[in-house]
């Protein structure tokens, strides 16, 4: 009979020494929990004024987009509004935005206007005779002798259609093109020059009013020798250019009218045309897209 308490004195121990155990571990999770409580507030006391401001700033801004967030009744009309207003101005916004990144990126600006503004009309035919190459640098070499290097000036005349520019062109009865202008008189200035030039060629005194300025130099060639060919550059070892003709660039006013011989034409060459064409138009027209590169133009 004495030995089931035995046993059961043994079993209340243990329970006690499982509980006291229990109750140690607890009390050092407890401790612990305390402890990181304790680091992180002291991490709050603790914090930097620029992170406690960034923190603020993030809850300010948080607090205003909801105090000011539409409701669906207000966001569906928004909504249908900016889509119309996309709709109708979002052509012209774009073309604007486009043209101010244009400006910005290029430099003077160039007004051209529609090619319907102008008029076309004719007169009576001149002759014209083409010259061999060989009486062509003989000509050259005498007018050389006498007046020393030629100064040669042309008028580059732009007009756009759609929106695209065009370069005014005089076609010859030999097919060949050329721009309006031609050689200077001794002692004649370039502007003074170019206005006499264009107004033969065109017939028009419009285009040249009270108010024209000298138009943008556009390039600069040279003729080294007496024959056909001119360069961008005067060559080094040439010390004498035989010939210097500069391309303007002429702003057009917005109407005007020119008059042309029967068998010569005005036409109007678009610049993808031109571009890289010089087997047709020759070196120097045809360089007139690149040399076009640098300015901003402003269709009007």
């Amino acid at each position: 009979m004495d030995q089931p308490e035995t046993t059961d004195t043994a079993v209340k121990i243990e329970d006690v020494l499982v509980s006291e155990a229990n109750d140690g571990m607890e009390e050092e999770i407890e401790e612990e929990v305390e402890e990181e409580e304790e680091e992180d507030f002291n991490i709050v006391l603790n914090m930097p004024k620029e992170i406690e401001e960034e923190v603020e700033e993030e809850e300010e801004e948080d607090f205003n987009i909801v105090l000011n967030m539409p409701s669906k009744e207000q966001s569906s009309t928004a909504s249908a509004t900016d889509s119309t207003k996309s709709t109708t101005t979002g052509t012209e916004a774009s073309i604007a935005f486009t043209d101010s990144l244009i400006s910005r990126a290029v430099g003077p600006t160039i007004n051209i206007y529609a090619l319907e503004g102008y008029s076309f009309g004719s007169k009576d035919a001149i002759t014209t005779t083409k010259e061999r190459k060989s009486t062509l640098e003989i000509r050259r070499r005498e007018r050389f002798e006498r007046q020393g290097m030629r100064r040669t000036v042309e008028a580059v005349l732009i007009v756009h259609q759609h929106r695209h520019p065009h370069v005014l062109l005089l076609q010859l009865p030999s097919g060949h093109f050329e721009l309006p202008g031609g050689c200077l008189n001794p002692g004649e200035t370039e502007l003074e020059g170019l206005k006499r030039k264009v107004t033969k060629k065109l017939s028009t005194n419009e285009v040249f009013g009270p108010k024209w300025e000298h138009g943008e130099l556009l390039c600069m060639w040279w003729r080294p020798g007496f024959d056909t060919e001119m360069w961008p550059y005067q060559v080094p070892h040439i010390t004498k250019p035989k010939e210097c003709k500069k391309l303007f660039v002429v702003p057009l006013p917005q109407r005007c009218g020119f008059t042309l011989p029967k068998n010569i034409k005005l036409v109007a060459v678009p610049l993808f045309e031109l571009y890289d064409n010089g087997r047709h138009y020759g070196p120097i027209i045809s360089s007139i897209p690149q040399m076009l590169g640098r300015f901003n133009l402003s269709y009007l």
